[in-house]
């Protein structure tokens, strides 16, 4: 009959195991998702030149939608605009102006990409003036939403450099972003989580708010405006919530 020590030894050994296993796992969705990392942080003029050479890829959350609308998940359809909440008036114009804005500065843009959802691919539109519409944005492989979401497509995607010379945009709902980067402060509607790839994964060197984009055109005019800084931190140097608008799609 094994004595009880040697019981209570197999029973610690296994448990070692199971906890090293876990460590194992929880580093590599770590490593797999996006994240903040401080000594490769952007913003001001730097943010401006590092995306004028393109190899970027910027993840937007939809400019502002109307707020009079509602909508269901049991009863959108994708195809159909009326079954969702569109885009404010104030959104065409943020989005239009994004698109601008970046025009201004000489940044360069090839792919981009929306969830399908008519307000993302509206948005995706004004800033870059073509889109293709990407389940794997929205985070449903399917298009529907009966299943548990999954973004490891989306992070697949962001993991992979852009053409040389351009950079990506993805147009998203606060989801995307929350998912890429699990545990910050979610995107407002409009603001732009700018990722670098690193080590084969998106990591998260700016943080752009709409109007932040005519400040960084106001600065190349030489008007005296600066451009907004490309993160809000506190004292510890962690990412501080901004102003936080609504969650939802």
């Amino acid at each position: 009959m094994p004595s009880r020590e040697r019981i209570d030894n197999t029973g610690l050994s296994r448990l070692s195991l199971i906890i090293a296993a876990l460590l194992v796992s929880i580093a590599a969705l770590a490593l797999m998702k996006g994240v903040f990392d401080p000594p490769r942080e952007l913003k001001g003029e730097a943010l401006i030149r590092a995306l004028k050479g393109g190899g970027y890829t910027l993840l937007f959350r939809h400019t502002a939608r109307a707020t009079n609308v509602t909508e269901f998940n049991d009863l959108i359809v994708l195809a159909d605009c009326s079954t969702q909440i569109p885009l404010a008036e104030l959104g065409r114009a943020q989005a239009r102006a994004i698109g601008e804005a970046m025009r201004k500065l000489r940044i360069p843009i090839g792919e981009t990409l929306a969830s399908p959802f008519c307000r993302t691919m509206e948005t995706a539109r004004l800033i870059a003036g073509n889109a293709r519409a990407d389940n794997a944005v929205l985070g449903h492989a399917d298009g529907s939403f009966q299943n548990t979401m999954n973004f490891t497509p989306l992070i697949d995607i962001m993991a992979t450099p852009p053409q040389p010379g351009t950079n990506r945009i993805i147009v998203g709902h606060s989801s995307a972003f929350d998912n890429v980067v699990p545990g910050g402060p979610s995107l407002e509607q409009g603001e732009a989580g700018i990722f670098r790839v690193v080590d084969r994964r998106p990591v998260l060197v700016a943080r752009v708010l709409v109007e932040e984009w005519q400040g960084y055109v106001s600065s190349l005019n030489g008007d005296g405006a600066k451009g907004g800084a490309a993160f809000r931190t506190g004292a510890s140097g962690k990412i501080k919530a901004p102003r936080r608008a609504p969650q939802a799609y």
